[in-house]
C-alpha cells in the first residue's frame, strides 16, 4: 500500500515538474509604458524583440524582473515598474521611462549610470555618454556609483552648450571637467551647493573670449567664491 502511494506521488510530482518545465513556458509578453499621466503600449519593436528573446523561458523558475532590469533593450531606456506572470504562458510587463546620464570608470571597470541610479557594467566605452573617472569608488557598492551632484552638473553643462569630454575626480569632492568645444579645464568642488554657479556667464564674458585660443586650454577655477581664469 505504501509503495502504491509512493508511486502515485512520484508520478504526480514528475508530471508537475514536467508541466513546469515543458508546459509553463513563456509565449507572450504584454508590455505597457507608464508615466505620471498615462499608460500606453510599449513600442511594437520593443515588445517583439523581448518576446523573441525570452520565448520559451520557464515561467515558474525565471525571475523576469531581475533578468529584464539589466537587458540592453531595457537598461538606460526604461525602469521595471512591475512584472506579473499570467498562467500558463504570458508575462505582463509595465515599464517607466529612464535615461542614461554618464559612464563611470573605476579601478575595477566601466559602468553606465542611469537617471534612476541603476548601474550596469559596460564592456566598452559609450561615446555618447560623458566619461567620469573616479578610482575612489567601490563598484561593489552600486548605490554609491550614482551621484545626483554629477547628474545636476552634467545637465548644467549641457545647458551651456559645451562639449564635455570627461570629469576626473581627485578626491571625494574635487574634480576637473575637461571640455573640447570650447577647450577648457574647469576645476570644481562638489562639496559646494552649486559647484557650477556662474559658469554660463563666465563662458559668455569678455575675459573668457580674450583667453579662448584654439591652441590653448582655458582654465576656469570655480572652487572659490570668485572664479579665477587663465590659459595654459
Amino acid at each position: 500500500m505504501n509503495i502504491k502511494r509512493f508511486l502515485i506521488g512520484f508520478v504526480i510530482v514528475s508530471l508537475s515538474l514536467g508541466l513546469a518545465f515543458f508546459g509553463l513556458r513563456l509565449k507572450k509578453i504584454n508590455c505597457n509604458l507608464k508615466d505620471q499621466t498615462q499608460t500606453i503600449a510599449c513600442p511594437k519593436e520593443l515588445t517583439q524583440s523581448l518576446t523573441a528573446k525570452y520565448l520559451h523561458y520557464p515561467l515558474i523558475f525565471t525571475n523576469f524582473e531581475t533578468l529584464l532590469a539589466t537587458d540592453p533593450l531595457i537598461f538606460g531606456h526604461y525602469l521595471i515598474s512591475s512584472t506579473e506572470k499570467v498562467w500558463p504562458n504570458k508575462l505582463e510587463l509595465t515599464l517607466k521611462p529612464d535615461t542614461l546620464v554618464y559612464q563611470l570608470e573605476t579601478k575595477d571597470g566601466l559602468f553606465a549610470l542611469s537617471k534612476s541610479g541603476i548601474a550596469n557594467k559596460l564592456e566598452e566605452p559609450d561615446d555618447h555618454l560623458v566619461l567620469v573617472k573616479n578610482n575612489l569608488i567601490d563598484p561593489n557598492q552600486t548605490q554609491k556609483l550614482f551621484d545626483a551632484r554629477l547628474q545636476q552638473a552634467i545637465q548644467t553643462l549641457n545647458q551651456t552648450n559645451v562639449s564635455v569630454d570627461s570629469i576626473q575626480f581627485q578626491d571625494q569632492n574635487l574634480a576637473t571637467i575637461y571640455t573640447s568645444q570650447p577647450k577648457t579645464k574647469i576645476l570644481v568642488d562638489f562639496f559646494q551647493e552649486s559647484p557650477l554657479a556662474g559658469l554660463k556667464e563666465i563662458l559668455a564674458s569678455e575675459e573668457f573670449a580674450k583667453l579662448n585660443d584654439p591652441k590653448k586650454v582655458v582654465v576656469i577655477d570655480l572652487r572659490f567664491k570668485l572664479p579665477v581664469l587663465h590659459s595654459e
